[in-house]
C-alpha cells in the first residue's frame, strides 16, 4: 500500500488514461511528492490545458510552493524524474513561489544553489515548451538571480517573465531587463513588488534603454 501513490503517478505519465482530469493529476502528484521526500516542495494548483493523443503527451500549467532553497533543488529532481523516466508531462505555463502560506512571516532566502538547479532545467532543454515562467516571493541572492537568467536569456518559447516580489533593486531590475530583452516571443516582464522607486526607474532605465520594443510591456509598479 505505501507504494500505491508512486506507482499511481508513474502509471498515469506513462498511460494518460489513469488519471482523467486535473483533480486526479493534482492528487497522484501531490501523493508522489510526499512519498518521494521532496523536501519542503508543495504542489499548489495543476491545470491539464491540451493533450496530444497521438503521442499521449499532456501540457500542463502549474504552480509549485517552496518553503526553502531546497525545495527548488527538489523540484529540479522531480522534473528530471520525468525526464528520465520518459514521462509525457509537458509543463506550458510555471510558477514557483515562495511559500508564504506555510511561513507567512518568514523571509525565503535563495542562493546560488537554487537558482542554478532552475537554471539547469533550462539549459538541459526540460522546460522547452514554457510560454510563462513566474518565480515570485523570494529573497533572490542577485548573483544568483543573474545566473538563471542568463538561462532564460534568447528562450525561444517565453513570453512572459515574473520575479514579483523577489527583493530586486533599481541596479539588478536593470541587469535582468538587459539579459531578457530581446528574447524573441517575449511580451512581459514582471518586476512588481520589488523595491525600485518607479518613478525614477522608468526615467533613469526604462526611457533611455529598453524603449526600442513597443510590444514588450515592462510592469515595476
Amino acid at each position: 500500500m505505501d507504494n500505491k501513490p508512486v506507482m499511481e503517478f508513474n502509471a498515469y505519465l506513462e498511460d494518460f488514461n489513469i488519471c482523467k482530469d486535473s483533480k486526479s493529476l493534482f492528487d497522484s502528484m501531490n501523493a508522489f511528492i510526499v512519498t518521494e521526500k521532496y523536501q519542503d516542495l508543495r504542489l499548489r494548483g495543476i491545470k491539464i490545458n491540451d493533450l496530444d493523443a497521438q503521442s499521449k503527451t499532456q501540457f500542463v500549467e502549474a504552480e509549485f510552493l517552496c518553503a526553502t532553497e531546497e525545495a527548488l533543488k527538489s523540484f529540479g529532481k522531480f522534473v528530471q524524474h520525468l525526464h528520465d523516466k520518459g514521462h509525457k508531462l509537458v509543463f506550458t505555463r510555471l510558477h514557483l513561489s515562495g511559500d508564504k502560506h506555510l511561513k507567512p512571516c518568514e523571509d525565503i532566502c535563495v542562493g546560488f544553489e537554487g537558482c542554478m538547479a532552475v537554471a539547469n532545467l533550462f539549459q538541459q532543454h526540460w522546460l522547452q515548451n514554457l510560454i510563462e515562467f513566474r518565480f515570485t516571493d523570494f529573497i533572490v541572492d542577485p548573483y544568483a538571480i543573474i545566473g538563471l537568467c542568463d538561462a532564460l536569456t534568447m528562450n525561444p518559447s517565453l513570453m512572459i517573465i515574473d520575479f514579483s516580489r523577489d527583493n530586486i533593486n533599481e541596479d539588478l531590475a536593470s541587469a535582468v531587463i538587459q539579459r531578457l530583452y530581446y528574447n524573441p516571443c517575449l511580451t512581459k516582464i514582471n518586476l512588481d513588488g520589488n523595491p525600485i522607486a518607479t518613478g525614477l526607474f522608468r526615467e533613469n532605465y526604462i526611457k533611455p534603454y529598453f524603449n526600442q520594443r513597443k510590444e514588450v510591456s515592462i510592469i515595476i509598479a
